[in-house]
């Protein structure tokens, strides 16, 4: 058995017992198929400033446990595919989220199609018995670093910002009103021109706001993150992504529900982050708004009782969203 732990180098800077600033700071073990995890939540400041000061590509280093260690947790990863079998996946899918969303020959938005089309195309094996056969067609999927013919099968997409912004403005309005989050998400419904409280969601459409949005997003992407240029910071939303990842044991976070629905969660969970910061992060409160809303968001979501991810799956299934179109077109808005 192994435990893997974020790049070293961050790693390190979180636990150094002689930094103050990393003193408190709260981490998890999970213990998976086939491995010992560590990771930390990004609640916490310090966490989410370690992950956007480097923009080195972020990696997972794994070491053996020794023998006498390794026992107890090879046989929890044992009794966890017995009582969940998808998660013979979990491996292959962590893979294919950690090698997409670092794959930075393309934007952030188009590596989300790239993971929806090798998650979409994991489950429709599983679905057909074929199961088997997910580790070779992954493998084939990472020996080809030229994916553009991935890409242009969703040339057909089209960007819809209110399916996107409204999408996004219902859950943060749902989600539970904690500490640090509260005074965010009051934020970003003003900016939005909504009431702090949210009462009037439902009375105003998004063409009453939709050119002040889309000159927050113009901002956001081109003058904030410098999206595709030689400086650009877009690396500050892949290694928050990988946070989540790490952290809500993805690709599943929810044993209940199969790999794509635990996709299409991270997919609504990055349209949902890219909104909030899009309207939350200003010229004025620049890498201290950026950090103040994924720590809010993060304590908000963690604050939510098990079964967020069903909830939102639910949610989908019953508008007649949870397709990879439809993921597509929030990805990509």
């Amino acid at each position: 058995m192994e435990f893997s732990v974020i790049s070293p180098v961050i790693f390190n800077k979180l636990t150094d017992k002689n930094n103050p600033k990393s003193a408190g700071l709260k981490y998890t073990v999970t213990v998976t198929p086939t491995a010992v995890e560590y990771s930390f939540p990004l609640m916490q400041e310090e966490v989410v400033k370690a992950f956007i000061e480097d923009s080195s590509p972020m990696f997972f280093q794994s070491k053996k446990l020794t023998e006498k260690a390794s026992e107890k947790y090879i046989k929890q990863g044992q009794d966890l595919v017995k009582k969940n079998p998808l998660l013979i996946h979990y491996s292959s899918g962590r893979s294919v989220l950690m090698n997409c969303i670092q794959d930075r020959n393309y934007s952030i938005e188009k590596r989300f199609l790239l993971m929806n089309f090798v998650i979409k195309s994991m489950q429709n094996m599983i679905d057909q018995g074929k199961g088997d056969e997910v580790p070779k067609f992954v493998n084939s999927f990472f020996a080809h670093t030229d994916r553009s013919d991935i890409i242009d099968y969703f040339k057909s997409i089209t960007p819809n910002f209110a399916f996107s912004c409204i999408d996004a403005v219902s859950m943060i309005n749902s989600l539970p009103d904690t500490p640090r989050f509260k005074p965010v998400k009051e934020k970003f419904l003003e900016r939005l021109g909504y009431s702090k409280d949210g009462s009037d969601l439902m009375s105003r459409p998004f063409e009453e706001f939709r050119d002040s949005y889309i000159e927050m997003k113009r901002w956001f992407y081109e003058s904030y993150l410098k999206q595709g240029k030689e400086d650009s910071k877009e690396y500050y939303l892949e290694n928050v992504i990988i946070g989540f990842i790490w952290s809500m044991n993805m690709p599943f976070s929810d044993f209940s529900k199969n790999i794509w629905d635990n996709f299409a969660f991270l997919n609504i969970l990055f349209n949902t982050l890219k909104v909030l910061l899009t309207v939350y992060v200003t010229e004025e409160n620049g890498d201290d708004g950026f950090v103040e809303a994924v720590c809010a968001l993060d304590e908000s979501l963690r604050a939510v009782n098990n079964g967020l991810v069903r909830v939102t799956i639910d949610s989908l299934d019953k508008r007649g969203f949870n397709t990879n179109g439809d993921m597509a077109v929030l990805a990509m808005s």
